[in-house]
């Protein structure tokens, strides 16, 4: 490269006035910006993948996912069993306790409580109970909240829905 084809030295004034000249070229900057950008597409496209680009990154390890199976989740419920399927896959395995609570009109839990995972059990078991959901009735999420927070154990709630709740509170 000659010297008309090089590019300016940038200067920086440091403490007790040091004058510090840095060269770079152009060509090197793109390339490591290039590097970088790729990393940072491949990071997208990874939070994106199976489950995480409805759940992201589940970090706790006690959570409760609640999947609001009310009437006007009909056209919906095939796309929230697929992404469950993939939650389980995907990232439920690494964690301590889970429990999965449908809910409609009433409370439909998976189980009692917060469940130890176990690798080999876990899918096997919650998958005939994921492919039983069906859509029916109204939507009463504050019994399903009130479930999963009546659990002192319970670190994350994951909400599934797709709208407000439409069932009358009555209080006494």
């Amino acid at each position: 490269m000659s010297l008309g084809q090089m590019e300016p030295f940038v200067m920086f004034m440091l403490h007790q006035n040091y004058i510090v000249s840095v060269f770079h070229l152009r060509s090197d900057y793109e390339r490591r910006m290039k590097t970088l950008l790729e990393k940072l597409k491949a990071r997208l496209a990874w939070l994106k993948k199976g489950s995480r680009d409805v759940f992201g990154s589940i970090l706790e390890n006690n959570i409760y996912i609640l999947i609001d199976t009310s009437q006007s989740m009909q056209h919906h419920l095939s796309f929230v069993k697929e992404k469950l399927r993939l939650l389980i896959q995907d990232q439920l395995h690494t964690k301590e306790r889970v429990n999965l609570v449908a809910f409609n009109s009433a409370i439909t839990p998976w189980r009692d409580r917060l469940t130890k995972i176990n690798d080999t059990t876990t899918y096997s078991q919650l998958q005939p109970w994921i492919d039983g959901l069906n859509a029916e009735g109204s939507t009463n999420t504050l019994a399903a909240l009130r479930f999963a927070l009546a659990d002192p154990t319970t670190e994350a709630i994951y909400l599934l829905t797709d709208g407000r709740p439409d069932q009358v509170i009555f209080y006494y």
